[in-house]
């Protein structure tokens, strides 16, 4: 379904929380490896990107963001098993999602676990090489003072971050993984960046409200069956103790998302009186956890309610066992009918079988007399179908009856106008249609 108003991403004065592009880059930083005499800068173009959720009722979460830096060359003093300088390219690749937030007040936190792959020679000229690899490296990058709106800048830091041991493989062997730990493995090390990009920073939290949902009926539903789902959300009754919510006035206004588990079921807008109703047939059979989720709207905060269990009961299955063909006038025929209750199903109340019967007349000796047959109806004052030579399609008949009342009553039949000779009619044939 269309989004409602305000949910366009980046949108203006929005009311409702929305998706804001983040984009930052490097003005300058560097890496020290602990007891390194200095520290190293980092490369151009240094970049973290991805969106964060602002707007009123926004939690400033950072989230599908990337990092990354330029491959950066590192001359680290060694001194066993000789003593000499270490010439180390680390390349840096991101390992699974950023996680981090901007705060109101301009905080940055950006956690970020990198795999950094070292190429190693030592000497110059190198008389050896190696290739390893160090995963994951954790950073937790916090700004050092809130982002400044004026030049647009912040600066995150991490001044003791972790690189793991690094595994002995064949391209990184014993001759030069004991040494490489020796130097680099463990705390220690401190990273800094000085990154500039346009934050738009989430409002402060509006006045505090309470969202409920009633479920009617309130014990449950059969599947298909219709269900009402009422929101309603109040202005908090902390908020009398916030001078600035004194003043809000009504009740709160704007969107309702009502879920399913984590299934949008569907949004909704308040009404004047605070309150959102869906009528639905579409829920799941089964147990299912239903929810709103204000977003907020000013002055007011979002607020999300309590989950309420819910059980929506399959219907029973019938099933029976119908023979292809029965004999009218031979000896009755036992139908065998089932009801089952699946898993969550709704107890059964009542169940009734219809029988319909198809009997086709037509020409040859009576299947029920042996006797030379004539087209008959099968309803007194019914008409033959055709006369002359040939097979006749005969009239049918349906008859319904309801269980037990069974076999229906044969009917005396009248001979047509004319006989006809022909081939025997086919046996009358038996469908059912249980009904549940």
């Amino acid at each position: 379904m269309p989004s409602p108003p305000g949910l366009a991403v980046g949108s203006e004065g929005s009311d409702a929380r929305v998706a804001e592009e983040l984009s930052l880059s490097l003005v300058d930083g560097q890496i020290l490896l602990r007891d390194a005499e200095e520290p190293r800068a980092l490369e151009q173009p240094t970049t973290i990107a991805g969106t964060y959720d602002t707007g009123l009722g926004g939690t400033g979460v950072i989230s599908g963001a990337t990092f990354s830096t330029p491959t950066l060359s590192i001359e680290q003093d060694i001194t066993s098993p000789l003593v000499e300088t270490a010439y180390i390219d680390a390349s840096f690749t991101q390992v699974g999602a950023i996680t981090g937030s901007i705060t109101p007040e301009g905080a940055v936190l950006v956690n970020v676990d990198v795999r950094v792959d070292l190429h190693i020679e030592i000497g110059d000229p190198a008389f050896y090489w190696a290739d390893c690899a160090a995963t994951p490296v954790h950073l937790a990058l916090q700004s050092t003072a809130p982002y400044d709106p004026d030049s647009g800048q912040v600066t995150l830091a991490d001044p003791d971050f972790t690189i793991p041991t690094i595994p002995t493989t064949p391209d990184c062997n014993t001759q030069v993984s004991p040494t490489i730990n020796a130097q680099l493995a463990g705390a220690g090390h401190a990273l800094t960046m000085t990154l500039a990009g346009e934050i738009e920073l989430p409002p402060p939290p509006g006045c505090p409200t309470v969202t409920t949902l009633a479920v009617d009926p309130a014990t449950g539903s059969r599947l298909d069956d219709p269900v009402t789902l009422t929101a309603t959300v109040i202005e908090d009754p902390a908020a009398a103790a916030v001078p600035e919510c004194v003043e809000a006035e009504g009740a709160p206004a704007g969107f309702v998302d009502l879920y399913d588990g984590a299934t949008l079921v569907e949004t909704l807008a308040l009404a004047a009186d605070g309150t959102a109703t869906l009528t639905t047939e579409d829920l799941l059979a089964g147990h299912r956890s239903l929810r709103a989720s204000y977003r907020g709207q000013e002055p007011f905060s979002g607020s999300a309610s309590p989950a309420v269990p819910y059980l929506v009961a399959a219907p029973p299955t019938i099933t029976s066992t119908l023979p292809a063909f029965i004999e009218i006038g031979a000896a009755p025929v036992e139908l065998q009918v089932t009801a089952r209750n699946v898993d969550l199903g709704a107890g059964i109340e009542r169940a009734r079988l219809d029988l319909t019967l198809a009997r086709t007349l037509g020409n040859g000796p009576s299947p029920l007399t042996g006797s030379p047959w004539n087209a008959r109806s099968a309803t007194p004052g019914w008409p033959c179908r055709s006369t002359g030579p040939g097979p006749s399609p005969g009239p049918s008949r349906s008859v319904t009856a309801a269980v037990p009342t069974w076999p229906p009553a044969r009917t005396r039949s009248r001979p047509c106008a004319s006989p006809w000779a022909g081939p025997s009619p086919p046996a009358p044939a038996l469908s059912a249609s249980p009904t549940p």
